[in-house]
């Protein structure tokens, strides 16, 4: 009987001994690869980066008007751990962040040795809720209640209201200062209606539509109606179509339209 004939490969058998080749060579590469990963990071673990690049000075910056300079250097102090290398940048922030007085800090490294960190304080415009400040940037912030600045006026409204009551507090302090008058309060109530108060006067009732226009009927028509009397009154509802109605502190109502 006659025996098969078998022909054997040897491009075949060249090809996969030459793609193992390539996996070793690759694995190889992986493996020294890794292994000096690995040293680089027992080295660096175990050397001593307080000592060999020691902070030797620090240096703090900003405008102070409620913050203490003497705390924020020993704020710092404390939150300074390890060398230039290793050091925390987000770990002194939020040391010094924990005052509420403080709207923004900023670490920056300076080689070899040194820190510079510049604090930014709020800047308070007016009181707003039960215990609160806002800041000029729209920012509402709870210092201790001993702090807060005398004679800020009062302003308040729904959680994210802040910036449009800011805005409007601005253009009705400008209208009023125009017009020798003040204002110690403004309100945007939960039901989106507005209200403000002058100074040694009267509330004023906006509501909460065409408050553009009723603002401008109270500086245009009310103010000039009651020059010399207004701030004797109690309030001035300008929830009107046209007109207005002022209450005044005997009990009497003065309706006026136009």
């Amino acid at each position: 009987m006659a025996q098969p004939y078998i022909e054997v490969d040897t491009d075949f058998r060249a090809t996969d001994d030459m793609a193992l080749a390539h996996w070793q060579r690759f694995l190889i590469k992986v493996l020294a690869v890794a292994a000096c990963v690995a040293l680089a990071v027992y080295f660096w673990q175990r050397t001593p980066w307080p000592e060999i690049l020691p902070i030797k000075q620090v240096r703090i910056s900003g405008l102070f008007v409620h913050v203490s300079l003497a705390e924020l250097e020993a704020k710092a102090a404390n939150a300074i751990r390890g060398g230039f290398i290793t050091v925390s940048v987000a770990g002194i922030k939020r040391e010094l962040m924990q005052d509420e007085w403080i709207s923004e800090v900023a670490v920056r490294r300076v080689w070899p040795d040194s820190l510079l960190i510049h604090v930014t304080e709020h800047e308070p415009v007016a009181l707003w809720g039960s215990n609160g400040l806002v800041s000029n940037d729209a920012a509402v912030f709870s210092p201790p209640q001993e702090s807060f600045p005398p004679g800020l006026p009062f302003l308040n409204g729904p959680g994210g209201s802040e910036a449009a009551v800011l805005e409007k507090y601005g253009r009705l302090k400008t209208e009023l200062a125009r017009r020798g008058m003040e204002t110690d309060m403004l309100r945007l109530t939960q039901r989106r209606a507005w209200q403000f108060r002058l100074v040694d006067g009267p509330l004023v009732l906006l509501g909460r539509k065409d408050v553009e226009a009723r603002f401008e009927r109270f500086f245009n028509f009310a103010i000039p109606y009651h020059a010399g009397k207004l701030l004797q009154a109690q309030s001035i509802d300008m929830r009107y179509t046209n007109g207005f109605a002022v209450n005044w502190a005997d009990g009497s109502v003065t309706s006026v339209s136009g």
